[in-house]
């Protein structure tokens, strides 16, 4: 039997037992790539011998075990709720009509829920899957181009428990209803009324460590340690150089990123940045309209001076639970 990428998918369900016990999946929803990967840990004990025998290894033991990948998917109007709720530190959802779920950093330090995952790939008589547990979520790029039919790609960066394969043919979680893959025409940029973004990209980094503990070769429940940040990239059309002046100065100032579904009542994606740009490039092109590329960050909210605390994403939709 060969394994192809065709009809390629992923079930997944947010763990609510001790971490890293799978549970039946809910959800479903394609995905463009994905690297989820099992790399053993050995240490070998060598021997020294007293012959003609060459020192060799008298033993392999084995150590740990690291789970880790990205995945990358469309970004959808539904079926990014629990990946985020795993990546950010606080969330509040709100149950009114659409429902609105509130993203936040460096708020409460949350404990941050982890993932199971069935990805499946096709084969010739039945499915394959590589079933994941503990996935927990370090952080997350999108990312868009005014091209034709060209998605909103979103990346989670994971790092999860433990890592099994299976040829399990199990039921497979119903797509989410009016799930709705989004495109750069659903796209805007708020910043000023005097360019025109081609192109946009932000990282959103909320670091996690895994925890090793004696007499365990997987990890236990990952923590937040370090810095979170967000950084990202603008590339625009300016009719003067206001911006580019505000570039060089250092100028803070509002970028709000929205992504809208199509659908009734609308699915919503914002993302709101208290950001300076960190600097940039006016790439000149022959005759052509001046092209300039900046990259900016997010910096901490006036309320609160944690790191990239400036940076919140707002989700509506009309899902009623995670």
């Amino acid at each position: 039997m060969s394994i192809t990428g065709l009809g390629s998918a992923i079930e997944y369900a947010e763990e609510t037992a001790a971490y890293g016990t799978d549970l039946a999946k809910t959800k479903s929803i394609p995905f463009i790539s994905e690297s989820f990967s099992y790399v053993p840990g050995f240490a070998t004990g060598t021997a020294i011998r007293f012959n003609n025998s060459l020192p060799q290894s008298a033993d392999v033991i084995r150590t740990n075990r690291v789970i880790e990948g990205d995945l990358v998917v469309p970004l959808y109007t539904l079926g990014h709720l629990e990946w985020l709720k795993s990546c950010y530190e606080d969330y509040v959802f709100a149950t009114a009509t659409p429902n609105t779920h509130t993203y936040l950093i460096g708020q409460t330090g949350a404990t941050h829920p982890a993932i199971s995952a069935d990805v499946f790939v096709g084969g010739v008589t039945a499915q394959e899957s590589k079933n994941v547990t503990g996935i927990i979520v370090n952080g997350y790029s999108v990312s868009a181009a005014a091209e034709d039919d060209a998605p909103i790609e979103v990346t989670y960066s994971c790092i999860a428990k433990d890592l099994v394969f299976t040829d399990a043919d199990t039921a497979v979680g119903v797509e989410i209803a009016a799930n709705e893959q989004m495109n750069w025409s659903n796209l805007t940029i708020s910043l000023a009324a005097s360019e025109c973004v081609s192109a946009f990209s932000m990282d959103v980094t909320i670091p996690k460590t895994r925890r090793w503990c004696l007499g365990n070769t997987t990890t236990n429940q990952p923590d937040r340690e370090g810095r979170a940040s967000v950084t990202g990239t603008l590339d625009m059309y300016f009719d003067d150089w206001n911006e580019a002046d505000d570039m060089v100065a250092g100028t803070e100032r509002p970028l709000v990123i929205t992504a809208t579904g199509d659908v009734t009542p609308a699915h919503t994606f914002v993302w709101t940045n208290n950001i300076h740009f960190t600097g940039g490039t006016a790439m000149v092109d022959g005759e052509d309209r001046i092209v300039v590329s900046m990259n900016w960050e997010a910096l901490s909210s006036t309320a609160n001076d944690q790191d990239a605390s400036g940076h919140t994403l707002v989700v509506s939709n009309t899902e009623a639970t995670l």
